[in-house]
This record gives structure tokens, C-alpha cells and sequence, in this order.
């Protein structure tokens, strides 16, 4: 595809907005967690914690909480931090607010690559089907947040559940698939499976605003058991996941949940994670990646089991 001077600035200008939003985003969390010296030596392990789940979200699409959750809950349980169940859920949508967004924008910059639209679907499909998706499953995640009053146990219950059903989910479609060829990947999202996403937004909009994953983990499932390159699975994914998060996170910086400390010291490493994601991912391959992706999301909520909650 040869890509307009119009289209180049479009890319441009829309990359460098949301790189100030992120710049904007951090300074208000400086400003919010007022670290000293001693707090980020003391803590300096967390950037590293953001560094590995952002590029675990951002490679296979299944977004950050399935790494902050249960590495949160287990430094609770450890008593390294004194964290609820709201300030985990919190931080964990404040830190893919970075490494999400910062995904985001390394996934939908590279669609314009010429050598991308002969193995993903088309730029405008890409936006068309992420805008259909987003139109269900925000105001679901909104009225869930805001309305929806589940007990901080039960919510960490069903979490290990969604957790490990899906994890074996993607584990089997994947060895069940593994051998089809990259010439049989489709390239365009037919109205079947548009149906059915549609249909699967709400429900990820709710597990997202309780789990702070969820919509993008069952996006990029489906795509990927239906045949779908990485760019479209993982890209598509990773940027559904982006605008959930943001979206999502003002709920909890107004109910006062929110451990800045600890966001102000993982988030850079969120950005490390979600820049270098991209590549990590076309290296590994759709087959390791999406092994690595359930294997991951089921050890997760395998681990949680042995975590309580404050």
C-alpha cells in the first residue's frame, strides 16, 4: 500500500498526541506519589515487574492484568505492601494505561507498513471493527464500575476461574491449530465473526471492570482460533485494551484507590514493555506466542488460588 503524504501526517499527528497524553499521564501520578530517593531504591524491583507484564500484554493482546494481578496479590501476601483488593485493581488499570497505550501505538503505527496489509485485515476494518467493538463494551464496563457492587473475594474468585478456563482455552485451540499454514490466515473479518464479537464486547467489558483484563484476552482469543494473523489478533487486542483502561481508570483516581507510589515507579517499565512488544511477538511466532500467552493466563489464576484477599 502506498501511504499518502495526508495519511503520514495523520499517523504522525495522532502518535505524538498520545505520546503527550502519556507524558501528561505520568506527571500526574508524580505529582500524586511524591517519591524520594530511598522509596525507589527500596523499590526499584517494580520496574522490572512493568516491564514483563506489559510485554506479556502487548505481545499476545491479553492485556496487563494478567501478570499485575496475581504479582500484586502475592506482594500483599508476602507483606511487602499493605494493598486491598481495590488498590490492586487500581494499579493495575493505571499501569496499562502506559504500557497499553504505549502498545497500542507501536501496533496501529505499523499497520500502515506496506508489508502488513498482505498478511492483516485492512486499516479501515481494523478501526471499523475496533470502533463497533468498543461502542458495546465501554458503557458495559462504565455501568458495571459504577452501578455493580460484587464482594472484593467473589471478584477474585471468578478472576481465577476466567483465568484458568481461558488459559486452557487458548493452550488447546492453539495445539489444535498448530498446524495451519500462514497462507490460509484471514485477512478480512466476516460479518459471522463481526456477529460474534459484538456479542462477546459486553461480556468483556464487565470482566474488564472487574478484573481490569478480560475484553481485549477474549478479542484476541477469538481472532486467533479463527484464523487471524498476530498483527490482526494481538494489534487489534492490545489497542481495545488501551482505550478500556484509560477510560476505565478515572473511576478508581476519583474513589481514591489508587497506590501512585507504585505506579509512578512500574509505569516506565510499563512503556519499556509496551515498545518492545511488538517485536517479540512476529519473532516468537502466532504458535509459541499464544503458548506462552494461555500457558501464562492459566498459571496466573492457578497461583491466585493460593493468595487471599485484605
Amino acid at each position: 500500500m502506498n501511504l499518502t503524504s495526508p495519511t503520514i501526517n495523520r499517523v504522525t499527528l495522532c502518535v505524538s498526541a498520545a505520546c503527550c497524553l502519556l507524558a501528561l499521564l505520568y506527571a500526574f501520578v508524580l505529582f500524586n506519589a511524591r517519591l524520594n530517593i530511598d522509596t525507589l531504591i527500596s523499590n526499584w524491583y517494580l520496574l522490572f515487574v512493568g516491564i514483563f507484564g506489559a510485554t506479556i500484554a502487548n505481545a499476545s493482546g491479553t492485556g496487563g492484568g494478567v501478570v499485575f494481578l496475581p504479582v500484586f496479590n502475592a506482594m500483599n501476601e508476602s507483606g511487602q505492601f499493605a494493598l486491598s483488593q481495590a488498590n490492586i485493581l487500581a494499579a493495575s488499570f493505571l499501569i496499562q494505561c502506559f504500557g497499553m497505550t504505549m502498545g497500542a501505538i507501536v501496533w496501529c503505527k505499523n499497520l500502515y507498513k506496506p508489508n502488513t496489509q498482505s498478511i492483516s485485515i485492512s486499516t479501515s476494518d481494523f478501526w471499523n471493527s475496533a470502533g463497533l467493538i468498543l461502542l458495546l463494551a465501554i458503557p458495559t464496563m462504565l455501568l458495571t464500575q459504577y452501578w455493580v457492587f460484587i464482594d472484593p473475594f467473589w471478584v477474585l474468585f471468578a478472576f481465577k476461574i476466567f483465568s484458568i478456563c481461558l488459559g486452557i482455552a487458548v493452550v488447546v485451540s492453539t495445539l489444535k491449530n498448530a498446524n495451519q499454514p500462514n497462507n490460509t490466515l484471514k485477512t478480512q473479518i466476516s460479518s459471522q465473526d463481526m456477529r460474534i464479537l459484538l456479542c462477546l464486547a459486553p461480556i468483556g467489558g464487565f470482566a474488564n471492570a472487574l478484573f481490569s483484563v478480560g475484553l481485549g484476552e477474549i478479542i484476541a482469543l477469538f481472532l486467533f482460533v479463527r484464523g487471524y494473523c498476530i498483527t490482526t489478533s494481538s494489534g487489534l487486542a492490545v489497542f481495545i485494551s488501551s482505550i478500556s483502561v484509560l477510560i476505565g481508570a478515572p473511576f478508581h483516581i476519583f474513589a481514591g484507590n489508587v497506590p501512585w507510589m507504585i505506579i509512578a515507579i512500574t509505569a516506565p517499565g510499563a512503556l519499556i514493555g509496551g515498545f518492545i512488544a511488538r517485536k517479540i511477538a512476529l519473532s516468537l511466532g502466532a504458535f509459541k506466542l499464544k503458548l506462552l500467552a494461555g500457558g501464562w493466563i492459566a498459571i496466573s489464576g492457578i497461583l491466585l488460588l493460593f493468595f487471599k484477599v485484605n
